[in-house]
């Protein structure tokens, strides 16, 4: 333990949130776990609670520490960086960094394509369109809900199951021999809607990034895909050149 100076031009509360951060930077208090009590910690450093009270409110404000209701305070799940300008293969980007990445398909649905779909992927109105839902987990925390529509031709034949088992993009290799190539991606931030909030165990009317992708393979549309990504757990780099 570090001993607070009191005669230090730090104040004693920037002293103890230095001292918190580098407990979870050293992950001697590791992602999920539930930190001691105030009480003990002011024992523990010979500080008031509000000194304590308010070092652990900036760490929460930073997204270090995450308070939970009738819980206690936990240190937060490490946020996930995004490059627009990435590849489709975030799962692996994670695994290198020791992240377990997982989907939860939450429904599975093949319907007639509206006009939008009929559109973007230039398929007549009794062609039909695979409807994906899924949820995103990073280390057990749900960080993503994603709404994928392809058309079925590109997953003829393909199941739920498949899908669960070895990915989307994979599955339609297989059964179309196309994978994405590139895509074209907006994003806003938004109001979660009442249902992603609840799948994602989220508070409700919590502010989300709401990502649109048109995904392309051989010059086609192949799908188009909304996500609701949850800002704390998540965080977006753009880098811009110069031409």
């Amino acid at each position: 333990m570090a001993v607070l100076d009191a005669n230090s031009p730090y104040t004693l509360q920037h002293q103890l949130k230095k001292e918190f951060y580098e407990k979870i930077a050293s992950k001697e208090w590791l992602p999920g776990q539930l930190i001691p009590s105030e009480k003990e910690l002011c024992d523990e450093y010979g500080v008031s609670r509000i000194t304590v009270r308010e070092a652990l409110r900036e760490l929460v404000q930073a997204n270090y520490l995450v308070r939970k209701q009738g819980k206690g305070t936990f240190v937060a799940a490490p946020t996930v960086e995004y490059t627009l300008s990435s590849v489709f293969s975030l799962s692996k980007e994670l695994e290198a960094k020791g992240l377990e990445s997982k989907f939860t398909i939450v429904d599975f649905a093949k319907e007639k394509p509206g006009n939008f779909y009929q559109g973007a992927f230039r398929i007549p109105a009794e062609e039909r369109v695979v409807c994906i839902t899924r949820v995103r987990t990073i280390n057990g925390e749900a960080y993503a809900y994603e709404e994928s529509v392809v058309p079925e031709r590109y997953l003829m034949g393909a199941s739920a199951e498949d899908i669960d088992q070895f990915g989307l993009y994979p599955t339609m290799k297989k059964c179309s021999e196309l994978f994405p190539e590139y895509a074209d991606e907006s994003v806003e931030s938004v109001i979660c809607p009442d249902k992603v909030a609840a799948a994602m165990g989220i508070r409700n009317k919590s502010a989300v990034f709401r990502v649109k992708r048109y995904t392309f393979a051989r010059e086609k549309c192949v799908e188009y895909c909304k996500s609701y990504v949850y800002g704390q757990r998540y965080n977006f780099h753009h880098t811009i050149r110069q031409r």
